[in-house]
């Protein structure tokens, strides 16, 4: 009897220490839940930076190539100009009979 007796209180001292471990375990797992818990906040934080500096961005150089069309347009309109300037000296030579 003294064999099965000594058994059980040997037994729960093993499933006891293995619980033990358990709860140990556990806690550091959720220690380490919280730390990534942690970086996947940060993370997104700097996520969101990202974007917003990323619209800005895009905002900045949709402007930029508005302003490029407006200056090619702007361009062609000085170039016609230049040209028909041209035209009217080259004819006013003309009249004058190539005399300067």
């Amino acid at each position: 009897m003294k064999k099965g007796g000594t058994m059980i209180p040997d037994k729960l001292k093993e499933l006891e220490a293995r619980v033990r471990g358990v709860l140990d375990l556990l806690a550091q797992t959720r220690q380490e839940r919280s730390a990534l818990e942690a970086t996947v906040g940060e993370l997104q934080g700097e996520i969101s930076l990202l974007k917003e500096g990323l619209k800005k961005e895009q905002s900045r150089r949709e402007q930029m190539e508005g302003e490029l069309k407006r200056l090619e347009v702007e361009r062609e309109e000085v170039r016609s100009k230049v040209e028909e300037l041209l035209a009217e000296l080259a004819k006013i030579e003309a009249l004058q009979g190539g005399r300067p």
